[in-house]
């Protein structure tokens, strides 16, 4: 896969189509390809410190390792430098807004066995004097999704 000055990407971020439903309505967003997506990727183990009278320091119990944490940033470049990517935002932006869990493909996150996550927030910072660029910053969490089996978990 080339990117659009023709250098070859590595591991672009993609945020497969999907849908979900609202009160009224089934909300459908389009495949994202995010070519030039920096990630940085951190976890966490969930570990409760339990305070004994008489003792130095706490009582460690290992609960499980969190979650992990994505944070991506790039930009996305329009064809035509003087063009804002108006299209290319807006359809990024459809699919961080919506309210369920995302499926994405990307090498650095499936090889930690990520394949989704859920957007805790985004931003599109202006950067002077880059019409036809559109920074990004986007925070997210892994997600696993649950199987019911006959209603139990």
């Amino acid at each position: 896969m080339l990117s659009k000055l023709g250098t070859p990407i590595y591991a672009p971020l993609i945020f497969k189509a999907g849908s979900y439903d609202t009160r009224t309505d089934t909300i459908t967003y389009d495949e994202v390809v995010l070519e030039n997506a920096l990630i940085d990727i951190s976890n966490s183990k969930n570990i409760v410190k339990t305070e004994i009278q008489g003792r130095k320091g706490t009582v460690k119990e290992y609960v499980s390792l969190g979650d992990y944490i994505v944070n991506i940033s790039g930009s996305i470049i329009s064809d035509n430098q003087k063009e804002y990517p108006e299209i290319e935002v807006k359809a990024l932006e459809k699919v961080l807004i919506a309210p369920v869990s995302l499926q994405v493909i990307s090498e650095p996150l499936n090889r930690l066995g990520v394949y989704e996550i859920v957007i805790e927030g985004y931003n599109f910072p202006t950067k002077q004097g880059f019409i036809g660029t559109q920074v990004y910053s986007i925070s997210a969490v892994s997600d696993e999704p649950i199987e019911l089996n006959n209603g139990e978990i």
